[in-house]
């Protein structure tokens, strides 16, 4: 089977388009685990971006030989990766349980170092151009995938990923 995403444009949808089933206990465990590796990651590297932004902008003040304008950028690079960090918190709450529905892999790309996957739901006739990917496995066409919506809350917005629908190894 080839697998074009131009045939699949003409069922674009949103998430909202399809229909979730419950995710069963180990389904879940599963999701959790991962939503859970993900989010530990944060802390650790925005602390390493944000202490690399205040040695630069501590170095440009104290060395007089440098231009007052590598003091304002090390500044706003502070001031930006703080937001970040706290942007990068409050996306990573977990879930607090996860409906799922099943579709294959139809492309890939990546944005800033985020994985992303174009994934086409067969059950429904909905094409997804862009799904967050969280698993670990090495991606092919055609991989059969899980399309997760996770329920953070009431009146909160659902967190809607895709994960591959074998076990991660690293998980």
């Amino acid at each position: 089977m080839i697998f074009d995403s131009a045939e699949y444009t003409g069922h674009k949808g949103t998430p909202d388009d399809i229909s979730f089933r419950r995710a069963t206990a180990q389904e879940e465990e599963r999701l959790s685990r991962l939503e859970n590796v993900r989010s530990k990651m944060v802390a650790p590297i925005s602390i390493i971006i944000i202490l690399a932004c205040c040695g630069f902008l501590v170095y440009f003040i104290m060395n007089p030989g440098f231009s007052q304008i590598f003091v304002y950028a090390a500044g706003l690079f502070v001031i930006l990766s703080v937001m970040n960090t706290i942007k990068a918190f409050v996306t990573t709450r977990k879930s607090n349980s996860y409906e799922i529905a099943e579709g294959i892999m139809v492309g890939y790309m990546e944005v800033n170092n985020r994985p992303y996957m174009s994934v086409w739901c067969e059950k429904d006739q909905v094409y997804l151009p862009k799904m967050r990917y969280l698993s670990t496995f090495h991606r092919e066409q055609g991989m059969p995938l899980l399309i997760v919506r996770g329920d953070r809350g009431e009146g909160k917005k659902p967190n809607y990923f895709v994960v591959t629908a074998f076990n991660d190894p690293m998980i």
